[in-house]
């Protein structure tokens, strides 16, 4: 009887219900409705070079983590900061193309540095790349206002990626050139007044199908013969032991 148990308790198995685990979903996203929307470092509206990465680009979307006050800890690209609430808009659903994708261009002069800030040699700046002469494996992500390196030319300077080595930095705007089209988000997404968290449950039970699996299908139909054999063999032993020990009449004309 125990082997019986033992194949028909395999059996149940193979149709028991799973738990799918699956993360916590909380993505949502607002659109940049201003061309100098900040991504600041800290949840302060303080616009100074040491408390902003970059200005995000107008029309895009930025992925919101979580709210400060009047913030919203945001991801942009790979880059986390925040955002004032001010300056975005939640909407509903998610963008095809939220960031802005592989946008490239070229460091072509002699000033083709790469600093921790967007200034030269002043404020404290540290040299975190000296790149190759014509450089291109740069990705852009925004720009900020800072030093004139050049007197009386531009203050504005890139936030990029070295791709070669992953870091990021400011390289002078001046020293730049061949940049790629930067064209406008055209997503229409509903606007709505405050994020919308889509949390999924992290349990959902599903039966398995018998016909999901052509392999337990093949083991399930192996296990069926044996098992009605076994049930047969254990039936037709204990008969013959029962009718061992079955006790005869006394019978006096015998």
């Amino acid at each position: 009887m125990k082997v019986l148990f033992v194949l028909f308790s395999v059996i149940i198995q193979f149709f028991q219900p799973i738990n799918y685990v699956s993360a916590d979903n909380t993505t949502a996203y607002a659109q940049v409705l201003q061309n100098e929307c900040y991504l600041f470092k800290t949840p302060s509206d303080n616009t100074n070079y040491t408390n902003v990465y970059f200005m995000l680009e107008q029309s895009y979307f930025v992925e919101l983590i979580n709210e400060y006050d009047d913030f919203y800890k945001a991801k942009y690209m790979d880059i986390i900061g925040y955002v004032k609430k001010s300056q975005v808009q939640c909407v509903q659903g998610t963008p095809r193309e939220p960031f802005l994708e592989n946008i490239s261009f070229r460091v072509y002069n002699n000033s083709r540095e790469m600093y921790d800030k967007p200034f030269s040699r002043s404020n404290d700046a540290h040299l975190k790349i000296l790149l190759p002469v014509y450089c291109t494996d740069l990705i852009y992500y925004g720009k900020i206002y800072g030093e004139s390196t050049i007197e009386e030319r531009t203050n504005i300077w890139y936030f990029c990626k070295y791709t070669v080595t992953n870091e990021c930095g400011y390289v002078y705007s001046d020293s730049c050139d061949q940049m790629d089209e930067i064209i406008k988000n055209n997503e229409k997404l509903p606007y709505i007044a405050t994020p919308q968290w889509n949390i999924t449950s992290t349990n959902s039970n599903e039966l398995i199908k018998v016909n999901s699996n052509p392999f337990k299908i093949t083991i399930v139909l192996i296990c069926i013969p044996f098992v009605i054999f076994a049930f047969l063999l254990i039936k037709f032993a204990y008969n013959k032991q029962s009718s061992k020990n079955e006790v005869k009449p006394f019978d006096p004309f015998e």
